[in-house]
């Protein structure tokens, strides 16, 4: 497609004539004036859901676009342009501020008379991000290798949504790239924190970010070590990020594996939080037995010792209390391994 990369974002190129319009929204959220406080960690009760908040999408950017080129893409967008065909046209959404629509009394003309297609993003700063995305499907060279890290993440977040797999992956090699130099920028690794739930292609990630983390290089480290290495807990908050919901967690096959596979020291930074999202400690005590399991024979008394603090017993169950005090080669004691045969 690097043949339409001069068609993007332009009205007419040619005979070639811009059919639909890409309208990109962001979520916009009444402000109260007050932050919602941050979670605690009460581990014998899921997190609250949302409180729904009113929230509607705003309008912030609109270009002209063509539909063969967002259907042969994007399964997103063709969903759409079925559902448009058959239907009036979707009502126009408000616009926040000056300069998103087309320049030009013709292109203002030819804008209104064509249908549009939305993209709806989480915030402003996405922007950019989103218009790479498109870029990539146009085949603009380096749309998705010029954006600054923080923004490879929001790119790699709106692929995974608009489901256009090069752009997702490009995105995602180049954060790979940048952890294994070690040259992952602040914001970017707040940006991967603040992802509430990561997309599949961005979890072959989260083992690069932990080889070079400087809190996972010592294994001999005790906790309050790790912590102290973690500078700003930002490995912490990624590792929440990705498995903070115990309980999702296992009834989704590829996090199960990728937990088993984490180092010892990322399971201590994690069972150690105060924000872990679960309905009860037994969670806490069945996700720290899945994960000895899963170690190596020759590992599985060290992350054992290592794990077994973190497990708060004045919040387990009768049933799981009364698992601890069976005989230590039972496959239901406390952290205890399964017998072999």
């Amino acid at each position: 497609m690097a043949c339409f990369a001069h068609h993007f974002k332009q009205d007419v190129v040619g005979n070639v004539r811009a059919d639909v319009d890409l309208v990109i929204r962001c979520i916009e959220r009444p402000d109260d004036g007050t932050a919602a406080p941050k979670p605690k960690r009460a581990r014998t009760a899921a997190a609250a859901a949302p409180n729904g908040d009113a929230t509607y999408p705003v309008e912030i950017h609109r270009f002209p676009a063509h539909n063969i080129i967002l259907n042969a893409y994007s399964d997103y967008f063709r969903a759409q342009g079925a559902r448009w065909q058959d239907a009036a046209q979707p009502p126009a959404t408000p616009t926040a501020g000056n300069g998103s629509s087309p320049s030009g009394g013709s292109s203002i003309a030819a804008s209104a008379q064509r249908p549009a297609l939305y993209l709806t993003i989480d915030d402003a700063e996405q922007l950019p991000a989103a218009e790479a995305v498109i870029a990539e499907m146009y085949g603009v060279p380096g749309a998705i290798s010029s954006l600054e890290q923080q923004q490879a993440v929001h790119a790699a977040i709106i692929a995974d949504k608009v489901r256009v797999e090069a752009a997702g992956q490009q995105a995602v090699q180049a954060l790979q790239a940048a952890a294994r130099s070690e040259r992952l920028t602040t914001a970017a690794l707040q940006a991967l924190a603040a992802v509430p739930d990561w997309p599949s292609c961005m979890l072959q990630l989260l083992p690069v970010i932990l080889e070079h983390a400087p809190c996972c290089r010592d294994s001999t480290a005790d906790l309050e070590a790790l912590a102290a290495a973690d500078a700003g807990g930002m490995t912490q908050q990624i590792l929440l990020a990705v498995f903070g919901d115990l309980q999702e967690l296992w009834s989704n096959a590829q996090l199960q594996a990728l937990l088993g596979k984490l180092p010892r020291q990322a399971m201590q930074l994690l069972l150690s939080s105060d924000q872990l999202r679960v309905p009860s400690e037994d969670t806490v005590l069945y996700t720290a037995k899945q994960y000895v399991q899963a170690q190596p024979a020759t590992a599985q008394a060290a992350a054992k010792a290592a794990l077994a603090p973190l497990v708060r017993a004045p919040q387990l169950s009768l049933f799981a209390l009364s698992c601890a005090a069976l005989p230590a080669d039972s496959s239901q004691q406390l952290l205890g391994r399964t017998p072999r045969s």
